[in-house]
């Protein structure tokens, strides 16, 4: 539900649809531990609980797709993902430029959950804020790689990237021979 609200919703909402999910797994999970301890204390004489416990996982699996068994073992990193991008979001406002930086980057592991042109977007402007133009500059070259930004926007991009290493081409001690 919430990957199918990426594009209409706030950030605040989609970390609260991933928290509600991902609550809902550890239900199921408590869930599947309650019926594990109840097989356990009905066991029979001579199996360890051990076996029980494997046993139980084993039928666990067995009952879960490929799809599923993923949800379960990733079912906080859509929460984490917005909560990273709305904390990236607070520290530059705060003008904390480094640690804003440090998240973007945090959150660039996550471009499963959020769009890359975001991630990358959000990267350049960070970067450029903490004066680390390496970084800035791999995120507009990113950008320019993606296959749904428009000839137009590349061009703007390229010109504010432009911009931006001519003004610290120019701020650059000269070099004297």
């Amino acid at each position: 539900m919430a990957q199918e609200e990426t594009n209409n919703a706030t950030a605040k909402r989609l970390k609260k649809l991933y928290v509600l999910g991902a609550l809902l797994v550890e239900m199921y999970r408590d869930q599947n531990k309650a019926q594990l301890s109840k097989d356990k204390d009905n066991n029979i004489a001579g199996v360890s609980s051990a076996t029980v416990a494997l046993q139980g996982l084993l039928e666990e699996d067995k009952s879960l797709s490929m799809a599923d068994a993923r949800l379960i073992d990733t079912a906080w990193r859509g929460a984490e993902a917005w909560h990273f991008l709305m904390l990236a979001h607070q520290q530059l406002y705060s003008k904390e430029y480094v640690s804003a930086l440090k998240t973007c980057l945090v959150v660039s592991e996550y471009d499963e959950f959020v769009d890359t042109y975001e991630i990358h977007c959000m990267l350049a402007l960070v970067a450029v804020h903490a004066r680390q133009f390496g970084i800035a500059s791999k995120a507009f070259m990113k950008i320019n790689s993606l296959p749904n930004v428009t000839d137009e926007e590349k061009e703007k991009y390229n010109q504010l990237a432009m911009e931006i290493f001519l003004k610290l081409f120019n701020c650059m001690p000269k070099c004297q021979l």
